[in-house]
This record gives structure tokens, C-alpha cells and sequence, in this order.
């Protein structure tokens, strides 16, 4: 996606900041993921999933839940859901990094691969390079 690019490429940029900091990107992109959940939703498959749901639950196996990603609406809704998701959380190391004053190219390549690990990695580098940095204000 072109907004991880610009996280990654240049991201002390002034596009890369105006971007990722405004609202506008992340807005459209979550109407467009909602106005196909209302539409595919009011087709059926919100009971779909809901149904399936339940009955993993009652039952404790995962095949009728597993079952829904064989309709390409399920799997072209949870594939949105999970980009968005993760550009989400890359939104956040990005900026929290901006901030910070922290490189983050390599939290935001996880992000976007692994989602969560990107949350992590970033956690981990803010906390050592902190601690490099107030090692090197100590001993000035």
C-alpha cells in the first residue's frame, strides 16, 4: 500500500506527515469497508457468520466458522478488516515514533506483515533506545 511506502521511504516527509496524520485516508477507507458490510450484511451474511459463530461455540471445533471464508464476500471482508487493522497500528508506531524521535521503518514493514509483532518491535526499540539515551545524558 502506498501509505506504508511512504512510512517506510520517507518518512520524515512532509506529505509522508500530512497523510498519516489526517483523518481523511482512514475515514474513506473504513466507509468503504462499512458500506460493504452494509450491504453484503443485509444480504445475509452477518446471520451467516453469526450462526456460525454460535455453533462453534456449542460445538468447540472451528470447521463451520471456517466453512465462511469459502465465500468470497467473508474473505474479501475480513481481508479489508485486517489491512485496515494493521494500518492502524502502523499509523500509531509512526507517529508515537515521530514523536519520539525513534526509527520505525522496520516496526512498520512488521506491521504490515505481521500486525501485531509491528506493535511489539516498536515497543521494544522505544524502550532501548531510551535507555541508550538516558545512559548517554548520564554520563555527560
Amino acid at each position: 500500500m502506498p501509505v506504508y511506502g511512504l512510512m517506510i521511504a520517507f518518512p520524515k516527509t512532509q506529505l509522508t506527515k500530512y497523510v498519516v496524520s489526517s483523518p481523511l485516508f482512514y475515514t474513506v477507507a473504513s466507509l468503504v469497508y462499512l458500506a460493504a458490510l452494509a450491504v453484503w450484511g443485509c444480504e445475509g451474511l452477518l446471520g451467516s457468520v453469526w450462526g456460525a459463530f454460535r455453533q462453534c461455540l456449542a460445538d468447540q471445533q472451528v470447521p463451520a466458522f471456517a466453512a465462511l471464508f469459502q465465500c468470497p464476500k467473508v474473505t474479501a471482508l475480513t481481508w479489508t478488516h485486517l489491512l485496515l487493522l494493521d494500518l492502524c497500528v502502523a499509523r500509531h508506531v509512526f507517529l508515537d515514533g515521530l514523536r519520539k524521535q525513534v526509527v520505525t521503518a522496520h516496526s512498520i514493514v512488521l506491521c504490515f506483515m505481521f500486525g501485531p509483532t509491528g506493535l511489539l518491535s516498536h515497543m521494544f526499540t522505544s524502550r532501548a533506545l531510551q535507555g541508550r539515551q538516558e545512559s548517554k545524558l548520564g554520563s555527560a
